[in-house]
Parts: structure tokens; sequence; C-alpha cells
């Protein structure tokens, strides 16, 4: 494999000497330490999922395998991971990142999204974005989960992004404010797969911004089983508190 020294130089004269530039979370000009973008003031109380973790939805558990939500719920996903809570300033960040065009925010929520994938030991063969209704696509101009996926595929060394298979058939309400069971209607006949010899026994690895109830990934996960796949992983980088 052929070096290239350039960008090899550039990373490493980062690491002596760390540039002074903004923090992603407070904004202010500091001297970076890690490789996130966070100042160490905001680095050191962000919200992060700390374990135990749930083995189903990835949220912190007291005791037991499950959290109470997913003993009572049959996801369709074999299980999820979220980096953070959805709390400041890591809310503040994703709105920017999905409402303001925001778009650099992708790589550094990435890295942080590829060491929680990593920690787990996940394997598989393809990343698949949920998406969006072309409707609010056009109207957005971009799709987050698209830019999330796109980072984790080139930081994991190249893993393909299936950004075409699984598409978004019916332009749904917003489901702010809808419980577990209005979501799940909401959704329903809401995504579809095309070219589904394309995932036909992979493991994809399923990435969003934002977990809540968990219905919008179960209803990805639900078509993109039926459409052969093996198994799927869920990676978000934050997760709304669901009791």
């Amino acid at each position: 494999m052929k070096l290239n020294f350039k960008s090899f130089f550039r990373d490493f004269v980062e690491i002596i000497y760390p540039r002074a530039t903004a923090c992603i979370a407070c904004g202010k000009e500091a001297r970076l330490y890690n490789r996130y973008g966070f100042c160490d003031t905001c680095y050191a109380t962000l919200p992060f999922i700390e374990a135990p973790y749930c083995s189903k939805c990835g949220r912190t558990i007291k005791e037991g395998e499950e959290c109470n939500v997913c003993k009572d719920t049959n996801h369709v996903f074999t299980q999820a991971l979220s980096v953070f809570k959805y709390e400041t300033p890591i809310s503040d960040m994703i709105q920017r990142f999905k409402y303001r065009n925001n778009t650099y925010l992708a790589e550094p929520m990435a890295r942080l999204m590829v060491d929680a994938i990593e920690d787990r030991g996940w394997e598989f063969d393809g990343i698949v974005p949920v998406p969006l209704h072309v409707k609010r696509l056009n109207l957005r101009g971009y799709n987050q989960a698209a830019y999330l996926a796109y980072s984790i595929g080139k930081l994991m060394g190249g893993k393909e992004v299936l950004s075409t298979v699984l598409i978004r058939i019916r332009n749904t309400p917003s489901q702010i404010g809808m419980d577990r069971d209005e979501r799940m209607w909401n959704l329903y006949k809401s995504f579809e797969v095309r070219q589904g010899h394309i995932v036909e026994g992979k493991t994809i690895l399923l990435v969003d911004d934002v977990l809540t109830t968990g219905s919008t990934v179960d209803h990805c996960s639900s078509v993109l089983l039926e459409a052969g796949a093996q198994k799927i992983y869920v990676a978000t980088f934050a997760s709304s508190v669901y009791e």
C-alpha cells in the first residue's frame, strides 16, 4: 500500500501541535486535545450513554439484560447503540446538523459512533442510511443519515454504503409527540427495498441520527429482512429517553 506522506505529516503535526479552532459544541476557540472537535470543558460534560447497556436498544440499564421498554417491545433489529443521551449540548448539535446545513459535523459524530461500534465488536457487510422521502429531501437539501453513513464507511476502511437500496415511499407527518403505537401506524408501508439481491444474506448496519421508540428502524429493518438481509444492527448518534 502506498503511504500518503502529505496526509501522514499533516495528521502528525496536528497531534503534536493541535490547531486552535472552534469547539463543535460551544463554538468557543480552544486548543483541541481529542479527535472529535470538542474543547476539554465540553467533552468532560457530554451525556454519554454508559454501560451496562440494554442488550436490544443500547440504553443504560440498572439490572438485567433488557430495559423495561424493550422487555415489552418486539424489536425487529438485532441490536442498537447510541453514543449519547439526547440532551444539551448534543441535542443542539443534532438540530444544527439536521436543519441548519452544518454537515461538517458528520465526521466528528461518525468518529464517536465508530468507536462505539468497534467497542461492541459488531461485524457487518454494508451500511444503509435511514432514507428521507424525496419531497423532504428536496426541501432540506440533504439526508443527515446519509452523511453519517458515508462518514462511518470512510472511517471504517471503506465499508460499502448502500444508499439506494432502501427508499421511503410515503411522506409521513412528523412524529414529534407521538408514542410508539402512533409512530408504528404512521410509518405503515412507508419503506421499500429496491434491488433486494444487494442485501441478500448480508448483515447490515442501519444508520440514523436519533433513536426514540425504535419504530422507524424497526420498519426499515423489517423490509430489509424481508428482502433477504440476515441481520440488522442499528447505530445512532443519540437516543432520547423513552419510558
